[in-house]
Order: structure tokens, then C-alpha cells, then sequence
């Protein structure tokens, strides 16, 4: 050390004694601690990072999800632009004891790209939100599109099945979908707002989509109406199958309990049970089939419930002759 000037600061003293670096630093530290990927995932899921209390009870109740909406995305992110601003508005050294310059501009830039990966996060989600809701729609459009235009000959059932299928999913997106494009439109203009352009091709979909989802429903509507004689005709066959199922329905449960080995004194006991469960296997398919096309074919059918009890207690039967061999291997065993 040069006699006559003063010792250097100590380790990190700068991150102590300038205020700017304070007033930044500190309440700022989660830029760098805290998981980017979890922190979205929180925010879109619930509308907020949850708290360390809210993460404690998060077992015992379970916390109400309210997604973030556009207008709290818009706020994260300003909010993140605002701290990447004050990182720029840092002075570029800094000057301790009179005589000690420290060069802040490295520190600055690696600052404000922290920063910026916060903000970039947001947007980057919307960007993908945008593009994956346009490019699934417009793949549902052209599929469904294409096998609406297939004819339905009478009595093929499979192409009826088809049919309804598609009918039926355009149904269910019919009220997710309608709403989905002012929403989008407002993304879009966000994202515009802070310079960002999306590809050509994803606001054309943006343009286009809307009119061919209502074509799409207009389509669907029409061949609902030119399909409903034949589903009605599959629907009577379909309740003949149902009801003549329910009856086999009641005669496998009298016969499970005949011949379910529920003595202490029957033999076989395992091999009964598998025997069983195969029979109940075979009828358990039959019900899911039914279940499908009726579905398919809004038919309302019995539940069942002999079939599915079955089930629950050769479940029991075998837990209960576990046990039985069990105690007896023990009791041989001394």
C-alpha cells in the first residue's frame, strides 16, 4: 500500500454504502432468487405469488384458483420495466472515500438483463398463448370441417359414431371459443404496445378464424339436423342393448353371490376369485362400451350399480383370504 492513502473499502462495502445500490438491492433479490418458471406459474394459476403462509395452508385448504387476467400481466410487466429503468438510471461508477472509483457498468448490464428476463417472461407467455390457442383452433376447424363434409350412410353406425363425435366436440368448445377472440385481439394489441410483433401468419389466423369457427357451427347445426333420424334409430337400439344389459345386470350379481367362496370352509378359494373377476372383466367392457356410445348418442343409461359392486367386493374377497392364510401360516408355523 502507497504510504499517505487511506485502506480500501472492505468486501462489498459498496452494496452498503451507496444508497442507490440499498434502496435496489435488498428489496429487489428475489430477481435472482426466486424461480422464474414457479413464479408464472403461481401468477397464472392463482392471480398472485403466494406467500409463505398461503404455501404453509396450501395441504389443509386448498386455495381458490383465480387466473391472472390480461390487466395484472400488463402490470407485471411495467412493473419489471420500471426496476429495468432504475437499473439504467444507476450511476456508471461510483466513488468511495474521495478516492476509490469503482466501475459499475459490468454489474449494470448483467443488473438489467436479470430484470429483463423477468419482464421478457410475461410476454413470452402471451406470445405462446396467442399462438397456441389460433393454431389448435384452426387444426380443430379443418378437422372437424373435414369429417362434417363425410357422408353418413344409414345403418353405418361407425360413420354415425364419427359423426356425433365431432358434433359433440364442437359443442363443447362452442362456449370457451366464442369468447376467446376479443381477448386475443387485446393480447395482441398489448403486445404491439411494447413493440412486440408477432408472425404474419398468427395474425392472420387471428383475422381469419372467427368466420370460419361460425361457418364451422353453422356447418355442425345443419348436419345435426340431417343425422337426427339416424341417431334417433341408434339411440332405440342402443336403450334395447341398455335394458337387456341391466337384466344380465341383476342375474350376474345373483349368481356372483351363489357361487362367491364367502365360507371359511370352501376350497379353491383364489382360483374362484380369479374366475370371477375375468366374468366381471368381460362385463365391465360391455358396460364401457355402452357408456361411450351413449355419450355419443345422449342416451341416459342405468348406473349399474350391481356390476360395479361386484368389483368392490372381490376386492374385499381377496384382501379377506390374504388374511386368512395369513393367521393359518402362522399358526402352522409354531
Amino acid at each position: 500500500m502507497m504510504p499517505g492513502l487511506p485502506p480500501p473499502p472492505p468486501p462489498l462495502f459498496f452494496l452498503s454504502s451507496p444508497p442507490l445500490f440499498v434502496c435496489f438491492i435488498l428489496p429487489n433479490r428475489h430477481l435472482w432468487t426466486s424461480d422464474r418458471d414457479k413464479v408464472l406459474a403461481e401468477i397464472l394459476k392463482y392471480g398472485h405469488v403466494l406467500s409463505s403462509e398461503e404455501l404453509e395452508n396450501q395441504g389443509e385448504e386448498p386455495l381458490s384458483e383465480t387466473p391472472a387476467t390480461l390487466e395484472q400481466l400488463k402490470q407485471n410487466i411495467d412493473n419489471y420495466n420500471a426496476v429495468a429503468a432504475a437499473v439504467n438510471a444507476m450511476e456508471d461508477s461510483v466513488v468511495f472515500h474521495h478516492w476509490y472509483r469503482l466501475d459499475t457498468r459490468n454489474f449494470k448490464a448483467e443488473l438489467h438483463n436479470i430484470v429483463r428476463k423477468w419482464s421478457l417472461m410475461f410476454i413470452t407467455h402471451l406470445k405462446g398463448h396467442i399462438t397456441t390457442s389460433l393454431t389448435e383452433l384452426e387444426a380443430f376447424v379443418a378437422e372437424a370441417s373435414d369429417g362434417l363434409a363425410a357422408e353418413v350412410p344409414e345403418g353405418d353406425y361407425d360413420a354415425l359414431v364419427k359423426c356425433m363425435g365431432l358434433l359433440n366436440r364442437v359443442d363443447m368448445r362452442t362456449a370457451e371459443t366464442d369468447v376467446m377472440f376479443g381477448p386475443l385481439n387485446d393480447t395482441l394489441s398489448l403486445l404491439q404496445a411494447y413493440s412486440v410483433e408477432m408472425p404474419p401468419n398468427i395474425v392472420a389466423l387471428l383475422q381469419r378464424l372467427p368466420e370460419k369457427w361460425n361457418n364451422l357451427k353453422k356447418h355442425a347445426a345443419e348436419k345435426g339436423s340431417s343425422v337426427q333420424p339416424l341417431k334417433e334409430v341408434e339411440q332405440a337400439k342402443l336403450k334395447r342393448k341398455a335394458n337387456q344389459f341391466d337384466m344380465r345386470n341383476f342375474e350376474f350379481r345373483e349368481d356372483f353371490l351363489k357361487r362367491a367362496p364367502v365360507r371359511f370352509e370352501d376350497k379353491f378359494v383364489y382360483r374362484r376369485i380369479n374366475d370371477h373377476y375375468a366374468e366381471y372383466v368381460k362385463m365391465e367392457n360391455e358396460m364401457l362400451e355402452l357408456i361411450a356410445s351413449a355419450e355419443l348418442l345422449l342416451v341416459t343409461l342405468p348406473e349399474y350399480k350391481q356390476t360395479k359392486l361386484c368389483r368392490k367386493e372381490l376386492r374385499l374377497l381377496k384382501m379377506l383370504w390374504d388374511t386368512i392364510h395369513i393367521v393359518n401360516s402362522e399358526f402352522k408355523a409354531r
